[in-house]
């Protein structure tokens, strides 16, 4: 019998400098990221981010919102702050 084993990949920390910001390299970085997935065989990514960062990036790029999240901000703000949930769909 032969078992398949799942990958299961969380990316943790995403991030572009503010001055390459708008450059493609999160583009580049994320293409980076689907070629690895693909020689893996697997969609299964997992993304947690929150309303401080540019999670409309994620929205742009193939990822799908599994769900959203009200927290509580971890510095002061009188803004909400959201956590959002994503993954990769083939």
């Amino acid at each position: 019998m032969i078992k398949r084993m799942i990958l299961m990949v969380s990316l943790t920390l995403f991030a572009v400098i503010e001055e390459c910001r708008g450059l493609g390299v999160g583009k580049t970085l994320i293409s980076y990221l689907d070629e690895y997935l693909k020689e893996h065989n697997t969609h299964n990514i997992y993304l947690y981010t929150d309303s401080a960062c540019n999670y409309g990036f994620y929205d742009n790029h193939g990822f799908v919102q599994l769900g959203e999240e009200n927290c509580k901000s971890p510095v002061k703000t009188s803004q909400a702050h959201l956590k959002y949930f994503y993954t990769v769909t083939p």
